[in-house]
């Protein structure tokens, strides 16, 4: 039995590919990769704590939600098991 994986690509907010292809039923959750545009990033990098900080706001409104933050090789691991009470 397989699972379905969608990969998506968006340039300046333009979808540019998409994708269907079957994948482990053992695979789940969401991969996002962000990567800034020097268009609009001076030195075309985001401070991580930015994210951070958001991602952990995020967590308290959704509980037992499991972020894993990789910024360069760093990796966060963000969960609040009771959301908001936490």
């Amino acid at each position: 039995n397989c699972g379905k994986m969608e990969d998506i690509t968006f340039e300046n907010g333009i979808l540019v590919s998409r994708s269907v292809r079957n994948c482990s039923k053992d695979l789940h959750g969401t991969t996002v990769m962000y990567i800034p545009d020097p268009q609009f990033f001076d030195d075309g990098m985001k401070d991580g704590n930015y994210f951070a900080n958001f991602f952990k706001d995020i967590s308290c409104l959704c509980p037992n939600l499991e972020i894993v933050f990789n910024n360069c090789g760093e990796t966060l691991c963000i969960k609040s098991q009771h959301g908001i009470e936490d």
